[in-house]
């Protein structure tokens, strides 16, 4: 229990006048009260010492204008008996220099040393399932195990200094790096897919899956829903695969077609379509819309001349004027990444190259 070093004084003050004969005195006071009262007064004295070396530190804790000391902030006089650098930082060891920044000491344990502790610590932390425990972990099995309270940063430094410390472990899901740039050679060779969404008048959602080859530009083929499953997007996929004539599997044996990471792409029936099909599927990398960039920018070019400008009211309303937009875009719509043909002229000049 601790007192202020105010009425500590006042205590022994007070068994002084006692011992004296003074005020309060009763008189014939036998010899053995006096040597109790001698007593008393030397742990009041040893109590009050400690209170002041207690306040001392938090004073110097507290930094200049805060307790006493010069305009730097240090103690002018010299520091108490026992206030002394080093020891072990164990609780109730030699005091040391935590608590001279103003830490209070619990209860002493007699008999723990540094080296004590240390084969302790160690033989904690060599045990099979504690090989990958923190100072934290460490601290509380002392205590639970030995009884033993000791500081945290006592332990901390004991591990680090024995080896014992480990770092954190942080784990990061191996993920695919950015793929390659589709450059493909011919029609058919190399798709790209992906999803948009839009809301009608009355904000009931709908969802765009757009198919478009990465030669031609051309927009192979696209599913409007309001829902966006795995079946909206193989509805998609086979448009694009059924009007190409990609019928057979050595038809699509050249055709990649390559998706984000979404939930629909991943899922297991496109994967099983995919193969059904004969054609090779293929994911971007994780965050990089860059490698889907065809259809990304496709994406944009439909929004900013068709969706965004129009409010649409049913979804028959805006199937029917997508359905239109896609086929104006294919058959009139000149690229600039074309030489400024659109996107059919460039598939039959192709063709006819190859014919040639």
């Amino acid at each position: 229990m601790g007192i202020s070093s105010t009425y500590a004084y006042k205590l022994k003050d007070r068994a002084f006048e006692i011992l004296r004969g003074g005020i309060g005195r009763p008189a014939g006071k036998p010899p053995a009260e006096v040597e109790t009262l001698r007593k008393r007064i030397a742990d009041l004295e040893q109590l009050a010492g400690d209170q002041a070396l207690v306040i001392r530190a938090f004073k110097k804790r507290a930094g200049p204008g805060r307790g006493d000391g010069d305009a730097s902030g240090n103690e002018t006089s010299d520091p108490p008996v026992g206030a002394r650098r080093g020891g072990t930082g164990v609780v109730g060891g030699p005091v040391g220099e935590a608590f001279a920044r103003g830490f209070p000491l619990a209860p002493s344990m007699p008999g723990l040393g540094d080296a004590s502790l240390r084969r302790k610590i160690k033989t904690l932390c060599d045990q099979e399932r504690h090989q990958r425990y923190g100072h934290r972990r460490i601290r509380a099995l002392l205590r639970r195990r030995y009884g033993i309270v000791v500081n945290r940063k006592t332990v901390a430094r004991i591990m680090r200094e024995e080896g014992l410390a480990q770092p954190k472990l942080r784990f990061k899901p191996s993920r695919p790096p950015h793929v390659a740039k589709m450059r493909p050679t011919a029609p058919n060779e190399a798709w790209q897919i992906d999803m948009t969404s839009f809301a009608l008048s009355d904000l009931t959602p709908l969802y765009l899956i757009v198919v478009i080859d990465a030669l031609t530009r051309k927009l192979v083929g696209w599913s409007l829903d309001r829902r966006c499953r795995a079946s909206e997007w193989i509805a998609a996929l086979r448009m694009a695969l059924d009007d190409q004539g990609i019928v057979t599997r050595e038809d699509a044996a050249r055709l990649t077609v390559r998706s984000d990471n979404g939930a629909q792409p991943c899922s297991k029936r496109f994967v099983a379509f995919l193969g059904s099909r004969g054609v090779r599927g293929q994911y971007t990398g994780y965050d990089a819309p860059d490698d889907n960039a065809f259809v990304e920018r496709v994406i944009r070019t439909i929004k900013e001349e068709e969706i965004w400008p129009t409010v649409y009211d049913t979804w028959s309303e805006a199937h029917g004027a997508l359905d239109a937009y896609v086929r104006w875009y294919n058959e009139e719509r000149i690229h600039s990444a074309l030489d400024y043909r659109t996107p059919s002229e460039a598939e039959d000049e192709w063709f006819k190259q190859k014919a040639a």
